[in-house]
């Protein structure tokens, strides 16, 4: 597991999100949604939308078809809707 140090040096803006739902959602990306993490990587978080960085431009439309999936998986693991929408850049 990364050291908070490390989590927090991969995320760009936080958008006053706490520092334990960001680990959380860390773990989340690279364990439970891994198939998709090595696609993509976290680049932000902007008022309850997570932007992930496509590393393969081909790959964007897939992940958006996806999106739903992916969002309900992650707000699985959370008391509430977490993340209520996905950008893709």
């Amino acid at each position: 597991m990364n050291s908070i140090k490390e989590i927090l040096a991969s995320y760009k803006i936080f958008g006053g999100v706490s520092v334990e739902k960001l680990m959380i959602l860390n773990h989340i990306w690279k364990e439970d949604l891994k198939k998709y993490s090595s696609f993509c990587d976290i680049y932000s978080i902007e008022k309850k939308t997570l932007i992930l960085k496509v590393k393969n431009p081909v790959l964007k439309n897939d992940l958006y078809m996806k999106k739903d999936f992916i969002i309900k998986e992650i707000n699985s693991f959370f008391k509430s809707k977490f993340i209520k929408d996905i950008k893709f850049i």
